[in-house]
């Protein structure tokens, strides 16, 4: 057998070592294989059901107000992202924002393809009587993006503060 292949073989061998020693070392008892298979938490087969997402979305979902809406839009380290139906977007969208729409997510996440889970995403429908963002931030944390929050106050109070917006058809 060449050296450079005994070497690489040692050097294997040593790293899984060293791994499952430091494993049992540091307290994390992380079990080397596993007995039961992982749940998969994204589906689109399965609507989530509103009880399922006040106790699984909400509780853990960072709502931010208008002032904090505005200064992360304005510093540009977030995306924006509409969870309004296509159709809405024919009277404004946030400027700059990425249209996701809930009832279509399955069509519309490839948009997000080019964005990594860790930059931060803010999502937002027509504000506190619309609850597509809050669904679709399930979504977007299934997924692994990592910082979502959820503008609760959506478009209507950012167009109604006069913020910027943009539009599909120009005048």
């Amino acid at each position: 057998m060449p050296g450079f292949v005994k070497e690489g073989l040692i050097i294997i061998l040593f790293s899984v070592v060293v791994g499952i020693a430091y494993n049992y070392l540091s307290g994390n008892n992380l079990p080397l294989w596993r007995s039961t298979p992982v749940k998969n938490f994204f589906s689109f087969n399965e609507e989530p059901k509103y009880s399922d997402l006040v106790s699984r979305v909400i509780k853990d979902t960072v709502f931010i107000d208008l002032q904090t809406a505005k200064v992360i839009h304005d510093s540009g380290w977030a995306v924006f992202v509409d969870a309004r139906p296509q159709d809405d977007l024919r009277y404004g969208f946030i400027k700059g924002a990425v249209s996701i729409p809930y009832n279509d997510v399955e069509n519309r996440l490839t948009e997000l393809l080019h964005v990594p889970v860790d930059t931060p995403v803010v999502v937002y429908c027509d504000g506190a009587e619309c609850n597509a963002s809050i669904k679709l931030t399930s979504v977007l944390e299934s997924m692994g993006y990592r910082y979502v929050f959820v503008f609760f106050g959506g478009w209507n109070e950012w167009q109604n503060s006069g913020l910027p917006v943009d539009t599909l058809y120009k005048q």
